[in-house]
């Protein structure tokens, strides 16, 4: 197989976000006969994939995540104060990543809402 650099390990750990499956999958990738063609291309194919399925971005947006209240952010937010911290996400990025418009987003959100 050969030998592998410090900056092989360095970006496959960056590129894992500390999932040790996709750190094995993206070094059996690597080194598979058919990812041979590519790695002489120059192509990175340890990329991790950001597309959301439907349902998994709608959680995100539903069971949103907040950072801590801070008097930082509690000065810069006053006509949006609830007593809530702000997210931890853009939702439109959410909303970009799983390829729905808002609009498919909130008729799915009506339509299945209990009554």
């Amino acid at each position: 197989i050969g030998t592998l650099s410090s900056d092989f390990f360095e970006e496959m750990h960056l590129s894992s976000g500390g999932d040790m499956r996709h750190a094995v999958l993206a070094m059996q990738f690597r080194f598979s006969s058919k990812n041979a063609r590519q790695q002489q291309s120059g192509k990175d194919s340890t990329k991790r994939d950001t597309k959301l399925s439907m349902f998994h971005a709608l959680g995100k947006l539903i069971h949103a995540k907040r950072k801590p209240v801070c008097q930082d952010t509690m000065e810069e937010t006053k006509m949006w104060d609830d007593g809530r911290g702000p997210l931890e996400f853009d939702p439109e990025d959410i909303l970009s990543r799983s390829g729905m418009a808002v609009g498919s987003a909130v008729s799915f959100l009506s339509y299945h809402c209990p009554d």
